[in-house]
């Protein structure tokens, strides 16, 4: 859960070669094998040789990053250190964070995260661990910011090392065309994979591997938008009880970080075919190490980048009504709703879920079991429950609202009424990506 600055939006984050300076031609250069390339970075990255042509489920399970989610065109495999309580290193750091995404089948791009500030709590001391209370937010120290600047520092150093040992001289390099979302980054191209090493001070050390014809692609993030868009309403699902929902959307376990804004816009940016990294959208949304998020932010840097893809974010008026959201849902659009997700909340939406799905009676279930919800206490807003969620989908019948949170599988699709959407809603309405 992260508290949330107002108002609501989203971001996202574009990979765009937008300049090159001080390039060094490498053809004089050794060019290392896979299994030296493999070897030196410590994982089993590489197997017959270029990972663009491998299916993406085949390397995952080499590399042993359990899968995230899997839609009809992408999948996203991602590795936690606390995912099997062991640590993963390259080029002999440790690695807080691994991901794969596959598009059509095949791997599309690596992300590995290090040192970051979404995991300011591996730089506690255990005096500042003991000092911590659990049903409160993290409370980040001096101590801590400093523990995560040296940890960024002596990452990157040892990255940039290891990256220069095994390709020689990189170039720099100037990722994304736009100042929020902007990374400075070395750049190593090997066999049509190009490394990026990513170091911002304050916020994380980042490499990325991608397709080299992707990277020098400037148009390609309008091409996957224009083809997305033709695709959505194929992706609503119909059912018989009346539930429309739109399931075809990938998911994200944000972990331990207080980055609900963030991943769950980087679902919806990868729902519409753009390259998307919650880590970035952080950058771009002032969320603070521990949890919260600038949403005004996030608005100026998306508002841009979107428009650039060929695509605009419309804010919409909401009230709680399902005709409000029945036209965006029937076309494949979900929508961003800020709202507080209270204690109570959750425990209402979770207790119902339960008996949801084992409903045989929809009819009892429209006409007694949810009026009878209304006799109950209103639900309270509470602003230090600030949250963002994506609304994907609506029942006519029963009065219901789907949405869908960052929080992994179990979280996929939750029922709230529209009773309970008025009184969580926070003012700022809905938005969404046209």
């Amino acid at each position: 859960m992260t508290r949330i600055l107002l108002p609501a939006f989203c971001l996202l984050f574009v990979l765009t070669l937008f300049s090159a300076r001080a390039e060094i031609p490498q053809s004089s250069l050794h060019e290392p094998t896979v299994a030296e390339v493999d070897k030196a970075m410590g994982i089993s990255l590489f197997g017959a040789g270029s990972l663009w042509e491998e299916n993406d489920a085949m390397a995952a399970n080499r590399l042993r990053w359990p899968q995230e989610s899997k839609t009809t065109y992408e999948a996203g495999y991602r590795r936690y250190p606390y995912t099997f309580n062991s640590d993963t290193r390259v080029f002999g750091v440790r690695a807080l964070c691994l991901f794969l995404q596959g598009i059509g089948d095949k791997t599309a791009r690596i992300s590995i995260l290090f040192a970051n500030k979404g995991d300011i709590a591996f730089y506690m001391s255990p005096e500042e661990a003991a000092r911590q209370k659990p049903d409160e937010p993290l409370n980040v120290t001096d101590g801590m910011m400093r523990g995560l600047q040296e940890a960024i520092r002596t990452d990157a150093a040892a990255l940039r090392s290891g990256l220069r040992n095994l390709f020689g001289p990189s170039r720099s390099v100037s990722l994304g065309r736009f100042q929020q979302t902007r990374e400075q980054a070395e750049r190593w191209d090997w066999k049509g994979h190009s490394f990026l090493l990513v170091e911002l001070p304050g916020e994380y050390v980042a490499l990325r591997i991608l397709p080299t014809a992707v990277l020098e692609d400037a148009d390609s993030s309008k091409k996957a938008f224009a083809a997305t868009k033709l695709e959505l309403s194929r992706r609503v699902e119909k059912r018989a009880n009346g539930d429309v929902l739109i399931s075809d959307l990938p998911m994200i376990d944000q972990g331990r970080k207080g980055y609900c804004v963030p991943a769950t816009f980087e679902r919806l940016l990868r729902y519409y075919g753009l390259p998307a990294d919650m880590n970035v959208l952080a950058m771009a949304g002032k969320t603070r190490a521990g949890g919260g998020t600038s949403i005004s932010q996030i608005i100026g840097a998306t508002q841009s980048v979107v428009y650039d893809a060929g695509g605009t974010i419309t804010p919409r008026n909401f009230s709680g009504s399902i005709q409000e959201i029945k036209p965006l849902i029937d076309a494949g659009k979900p929508l961003i709703f800020a709202h507080y997700s209270t204690e109570e909340f959750n425990k209402r939406v979770n207790g119902r879920m339960e008996r949801r799905v084992a409903i045989t009676n929809w009819n009892d279930w429209a006409t007694k079991f949810l009026p009878a919800l209304k006799k109950g206490s209103p639900l309270k807003p509470d602003s230090q429950y600030g949250h963002v969620c994506l609304i994907i989908g609506y029942n006519e019948k029963t009065r219901e609202i789907a949405i869908t949170d960052s929080w992994g599988p179990a979280a996929t699709e939750r029922w709230m009424t529209e009773e309970e959407a008025r009184q969580i809603m926070q003012p700022t309405g809905l938005s969404v990506i046209e």
